[in-house]
């Protein structure tokens, strides 16, 4: 497979715990063959990003995309072009960015490229970006592309939202990279902490403050970019508060108590919940999981 992409490269200098840095859009396509496909059921449950250094001070993106044949028939990929309007970089650890690359691109398939139906599979492959820069203190920073990713289906190329995107909580050998999904293989892709990826949200949307509530006192609310107060947990429930752009998507028995501390305080039934969840204090007033400066 024959590959090519153009890159608007940014040169960023990174401090400490950087927060969704922009580094320039990124276009990657690839041409196939005449093999012709139905239509696409195919969906991309997530993508987890790895940083693996290629040499000193040198790392280059890996990504390991699952994918899931929803349909009835069987589907041949030949490849992936992501477009990216907004490449992000979100700090976690304390990581300085000298400069990027444009390099050359690998895909493999693990066992083959052929999805079954209703089965999933998995495609493993280097990203034509190279970065230099020194990791001072783990994790590296998480890695997000806000875009479209197409599947290269013969003459078909429909595009697919990935539902869910991580980071692996440090950088990779080459050697670690390529035991990655092979049997006896260190490398824990399920241990990997995944956020869900929100759908897009108009440029002129407000930051929005919600409180939500799910049933499940286990649960977690993690969406790229919605900022959540700690969670607060009892037999009844989770209660969070989270900022964004807009209402943030809900699911996994997530809904929405109110957009103020007040909304939930005021109304009888829902008090009763949010007290049984988060105390109030000794003279019997609610109090507050969190505040947004």
């Amino acid at each position: 497979m024959t590959l090519w992409w153009k890159f608007a490269v940014a040169v960023v200098l990174l401090g400490a715990a950087a927060v969704a840095v922009p580094v320039g859009g990124y276009l990657l396509k690839a041409w196939w063959d005449e093999y012709s496909t139905p239509p696409s059921k195919i969906t991309l449950r997530r993508v987890s990003f790895f940083w693996v250094q290629v040499d000193q001070n040198i790392y280059q993106i890996g990504a390991v995309l699952r994918l899931y044949n929803l349909g009835d028939k069987p589907y041949l990929v030949k490849g992936v072009a992501l477009e990216a309007s907004e490449p992000n970089f979100y700090g976690r650890g304390r990581f300085y960015l000298q400069k990027l690359f444009v390099t050359s691109a690998h895909a493999e398939f693990i066992d083959d490229n052929m999805i079954r139906p209703a089965s999933d599979a998995t495609l493993k492959m280097l990203l034509p970006i190279k970065i230099e820069g020194s990791l001072e203190h783990p994790p590296p920073p998480g890695v997000v592309f806000v875009g479209q990713w197409s599947l290269l289906l013969g003459k078909d190329s429909p595009a697919v939202d990935a539902e869910w995107f991580g980071t692996f909580d440090r950088a990779v050998t080459q050697q670690e990279w390529a035991s990655v999904l092979r049997p006896g293989s260190a490398i824990d892709i399920e241990g990997i902490s995944y956020q869900r990826m929100p759908p897009p949200a108009a440029a002129d949307a407000p930051m929005t403050d919600t409180l939500l509530f799910n049933p499940d006192r286990s649960a977690t609310f993690s969406v790229f970019s919605f900022t959540p107060t700690p969670q607060a947990r009892a037999d009844s429930g989770t209660i969070v508060f989270v900022r964004g752009r807009g209402d943030p998507p809900l699911s996994g028995g997530w809904s929405i108590l109110g957009h103020s501390y007040e909304d939930a305080w005021h109304d009888p039934a829902k008090l009763v919940l949010y007290n049984s969840i988060f105390p109030p204090a000794a003279d019997g007033k609610p109090r507050m999981i969190g505040v947004f400066h």
